[in-house]
C-alpha cells in the first residue's frame, strides 16, 4: 500500500536519486528545484558555437550498490563513453606530471624532501586531532605538512590547516604523495599505515574498480536531463523555478509546505537536499551555530584553436603560485583528442567577486606554463561564470555549526531526511549517492 505525499526539494544528484526511489511507494512524489533545470553540479551548456562544457561534477560513476546503480545508470547506453579508470595528471613544483594525479613531493629543495621524508615514514597519527593540522603532522609529518599542505590549502581555501577542520584537505585528494623511487614505493605501501600516506608514481598500479561513463555528446547535463524525463514519466512531478515559502510542523514532523506557485501541499514524508539554513527559514526555526565562510567559485570556459598538448583527461594544479586548480579537457575525455573543437574548463577559487575578476585573464594565462596549451595556440572564446560564496571553508566552527544544525533539523522533523548539500557529512559524488540509498531506499524503509 502506497503512502501519501512526499516532497523532495532540490534537483540535484541527491534529489533526483531520492526522487527515483521514493516514486511508487508514495501516492505522489513531488521534486522543486529553484533553478530553471535539474542537476546541480551535473549540467551542462552549450555555447553560442555549439561547444558544450559542464559546470562541476564531470562524469556517472558506478556506487558499488547494484541495485542504486541500475537507477542511476539506467539511462547510459552505447551513446557515452566508458572509462575503468580516468587519465588525470597533477601540476606542482613547476612540473606536470602526466603519470598520477598526486604531489610529487620530490619537486621540494632537496634539504626540505628529505627531512620530510623522514618525518612521514616516522609520523604517529593524531588520536582525535582537534585541527587539520594536527591531524596533517600526525599523517605526514611536520616538514611536508608545512612546505605542500599549508600553502595548498591556503590557495584553495584561504585558510591554513590549523583553522580548518580535520578532513578538509580530502576534499582536494590531498592522501597521499609521491615520494621516493617505484620500486621503493611499492615496499613503503606494502605497510598499511606508509600505503595511506605515499602514492604510486603510476596510477596504472592503483587501477579503479569502479568504472565511469561521459556522453559522446552534449555534456554530463544529459544524465540530469534524462533522469528528468524518467522521473516525470514516471508520474514525479518535477517542478523547476519553484521554490519552498514554509513547512508546517507538527508534533515533530513536517505535515504541510507551502510552494511559491504550486500552492499547498499535504506531506507524509520530506527529503531536503537544499542547504540546511534554507529549511530553517521556511520552517519559521532558528537555525542553530555559525554561518560558513563561503569560498567564491569560478569557472573559466575556454576553447583554442589547437590541439592539448597533453593527452590527459583531467590535470589539477596545486601548484601554489598559480590560480588554477583542475583542468577538464572536453576533446580527450571524449576521445577525439586531435579533432577540434579544442575546449576546456578550468575550476578556481577566489575569496570574493573582486578576486574572481581578477582571474579572467590570469587563468588562460597559466595553461600553456603548465604544459596544456602548446606553444602558439591562441584563444578563440571564453567565457567565466562566478558561483558566489558558493564553496563552504571546513573551519572547526563549520564542523561544529554543521553537527548542530543536523540534530536540531532531525529534531524538528522526524519524517524528514537531510541529504546533499543539507548533510553536511558526504561531499563526492559516490558518498552522496550512497548516503541517499541508505536513507530512503525501499529495503530501509522496510526495516521503519
Amino acid at each position: 500500500m502506497k503512502s501519501g505525499a512526499a516532497l523532495v526539494v532540490g534537483g540535484g544528484v541527491a534529489g533526483l536519486t531520492a526522487a527515483a526511489l521514493l516514486k511508487g511507494r508514495h501516492a505522489r512524489v513531488v521534486l522543486v528545484e529553484r533553478e530553471a533545470s535539474c542537476g546541480g553540479l551535473l549540467r551542462s551548456f552549450t555555447n553560442p558555437d555549439g561547444v558544450s562544457f559542464d559546470y562541476g561534477t564531470h562524469y556517472v560513476a558506478e556506487t558499488g550498490v547494484p541495485e542504486l546503480d541500475a537507477v542511476i545508470l539506467s539511462g547510459v547506453d552505447d551513446r557515452w563513453n566508458l572509462f575503468e579508470s580516468n587519465k588525470a595528471g597533477a601540476y606542482y613544483g613547476g612540473r606536470l606530471n602526466a603519470g598520477s594525479p598526486f604531489i610529487d613531493a620530490r619537486r621540494l629543495p632537496p634539504e626540505v624532501y628529505r627531512r620530510g621524508l623522514e618525518e612521514l615514514l616516522s609520523a604517529a597519527p593524531a588520536k582525535d586531532p582537534a585541527t587539520a593540522e594536527a591531524e596533517l603532522r600526525g599523517h605526514f609529518g611536520g616538514a611536508f605538512t608545512s612546505a605542500i599542505l599549508e600553502p595548498v590549502l591556503r590557495k584553495l581555501l584561504g585558510a591554513g590547516p590549523a583553522d580548518l577542520a580535520p578532513g578538509a584537505h580530502k576534499l582536494f585528494a590531498l592522501g597521499r604523495l609521491v615520494v621516493e623511487t617505484p620500486e621503493k614505493t611499492r615496499e613503503l605501501k606494502k605497510s598499511p599505515l606508509l600505503d595511506a600516506r605515499v602514492a604510486f608514481h603510476s596510477r596504472d598500479e592503483a587501477p579503479s574498480a569502479i568504472r565511469s561513463w561521459y556522453p559522446k555528446e552534449g555534456g554530463v547535463g544529459l544524465w540530469a536531463e534524462a533522469m528528468t524525463r524518467r522521473l516525470r514519466e514516471a508520474g514525479v512531478e518535477v517542478l523547476m523555478g519553484e521554490s519552498v515559502e514554509s513547512l508546517r510542523l507538527e508534533g515533530g514532523a513536517v505535515r504541510g509546505a507551502r510552494l511559491g506557485r504550486a500552492g499547498e501541499l499535504e506531506l507524509d514524508r520530506l527529503v531536503w537536499t537544499a542547504p540546511l539554513f534554507q529549511f530553517f527559514k521556511a520552517a519559521g526555526l532558528s537555525s542553530p551555530g555559525k554561518p560558513p565562510k563561503l569560498r567564491t567559485s569560478v569557472l573559466h570556459h575556454l576553447v583554442y584553436d589547437r590541439p592539448f598538448a597533453t593527452d590527459l583527461n583531467y590535470v589539477t594544479c596545486y601548484d601554489p603560485s598559480m590560480k588554477s586548480f583542475r583542468v577538464t579537457l572536453y576533446p580527450n575525455v571524449l576521445k577525439r583528442p586531435a579533432r577540434a573543437p579544442f575546449n576546456c574548463t578550468v575550476e578556481s577559487f577566489a575569496g570574493s567577486a573582486e578576486e574572481a575578476e581578477a582571474l579572467r585573464d590570469a587563468v588562460p594565462a597559466e595553461l600553456p606554463a603548465m604544459g596544456i596549451v602548446p606553444a602558439g595556440a591562441s584563444l578563440v572564446s571564453a567565457r567565466m561564470d562566478v558561483v558566489r560564496e558558493g564553496f563552504p571553508v571546513r573551519t572547526p566552527e563549520f564542523a561544529a555549526s554543521a553537527a548542530a544544525q543536523g540534530a536540531a533539523a532531525r529534531a524538528a522533523a522526524s519524517n524528514a531526511d537531510f541529504l546533499g548539500k543539507a548533510s553536511g557529512s558526504a561531499f563526492f559524488q559516490d558518498e552522496v549517492l550512497r548516503e541517499t540509498w541508505h536513507a530512503v531506499s525501499p529495503r530501509t524503509e522496510a526495516r521503519l
